[in-house]
């Protein structure tokens, strides 16, 4: 079953909406330098492409134009890092390896599953129903 918080991108999302709400509160918050999600950032990015190149080019899956802005919200923590001349940091390793192990810890104690089920056998959404259907679920 999709759920919301299945993949590594919303949590990772979800950490850098928590960092651009510090940022714009206190551009020098301590906890800010330490919180560096630029391996994270990497991840998804290269991550989500490295997805669909997989299903559409290999598996052959057709997807709706709801593709363009899961392209856009993978790229724009990337594109915010860059502009704000962001670099990895000592701690860019420590919270990447944290996250990631925290999401494979859950995904296989919580979920009972692993990554491959997660992003390569389940289905997955392809078009914009696919979505609303997924969000709705989270009210339930």
């Amino acid at each position: 079953m999709n759920r919301i918080y299945n993949y590594i991108s919303n949590w990772v999302l979800l950490l850098f909406t928590i960092w651009m709400i510090l940022y714009a509160y206190d551009k020098n918050n301590k906890f800010l330098k330490k919180l560096n999600l630029y391996y994270l950032n990497i991840l998804i990015l290269y991550g989500y492409l490295g997805y669909l190149f997989i299903h559409i080019f290999v598996k052959k899956t057709q997807y709706d134009w709801v593709i363009i802005p899961g392209l856009l919200i993978h790229y724009l923590p990337m594109y915010v890092y860059q502009n704000l001349n962001i670099k990895p940091n000592n701690d860019s390793l420590y919270v990447f390896l944290f996250v990631f192990l925290c999401y494979l810890c859950f995904i296989h104690d919580v979920l009972d599953t692993n990554m491959t089920q997660i992003y390569f056998e389940d289905k997955q959404p392809m078009k914009y129903t696919d979505w609303t259907a997924i969000w709705t679920s989270l009210t339930d």
